[in-house]
């Protein structure tokens, strides 16, 4: 109920925040407003832009919505039902799946200096992948490569489950009727490490249904190792 007491603006930031999580960095949700910010206000400074960032947060804070940590650099929903309240305002479906593909779209540039959003950005693209136009080839090969790489921190730090959900994530995205399933294939990349992925974490049906594919795909007896 306190959500919906406050102003407009303060409102539609803190439901771009909900879908950034729980907890998040400043300067992320920042790069996303202000992003909404310059379509709206296009004549006014970044200063100005700032400003009113800074304004937002300050209502939330104040009506006891964030609460600030790390000396301002990350902000936090003071419960999970205030997060939840905010994450409502928009509905499940296209609506929502938009929401996230925007988010996403507008995070990717931050990754060439920031990789430690690379988890963040891979969940958003994924929660809304759905909108991605078929067409929009570059950004499909972006979230595939994102998940790629997110799927090999996971299986370098021994979280074999997140791993074969990214690598699922990735594979979703791949248009395998273009796949030629030998070794420099990333279809067939993908699977070979979905496969020991799933294996690493006791999946063995998945495993099992994942090595099926291999072995049927695959050209030659090379490729099927």
């Amino acid at each position: 109920a306190q959500v919906h007491k406050l102003p407009l603006n303060v409102r539609s930031v803190l439901v771009l925040a909900a879908h950034l999580g729980f907890r998040f960095r400043r300067d992320v949700l920042e790069t996303v407003v202000t992003s909404e910010y310059r379509q709206v206000y296009k004549d006014e400074t970044p200063r100005s832009l700032k400003a009113k960032f800074d304004a937002v947060l300050e209502t939330a804070e104040n009506a006891s919505i964030l609460i600030k940590q790390e000396e301002g650099q990350m902000f936090a929903f003071v419960h999970d039902r205030v997060l939840q309240c905010a994450y409502e305002m928009v509905e499940e479906g296209e609506m929502k799946s938009r929401l996230y593909l925007n988010l996403g779209r507008r995070l990717l540039p931050m990754l060439k200096d920031d990789e430690g959003i690379i988890f963040l950005v891979a969940d958003v693209l994924n929660n809304g992948s759905t909108m991605i136009a078929s067409k929009d080839t570059d950004l499909q090969s972006e979230v595939v490569s994102l998940n790629k790489a997110v799927a090999k921190l996971c299986m370098q730090r021994a979280a074999y489950k997140s791993s074969a959900h990214y690598l699922r994530s990735a594979i979703d995205r791949l248009d395998l009727k273009k796949a030629t399933w030998t070794k420099k294939d990333l279809a067939l990349t993908l699977h070979n490490r979905l496969a020991l992925a799933t294996c690493n974490c006791y999946e063995y049906e998945a495993c099992q249904k994942t090595v099926k594919t291999i072995l049927s795909k695959a050209r030659t007896t090379q490729d099927k190792q």
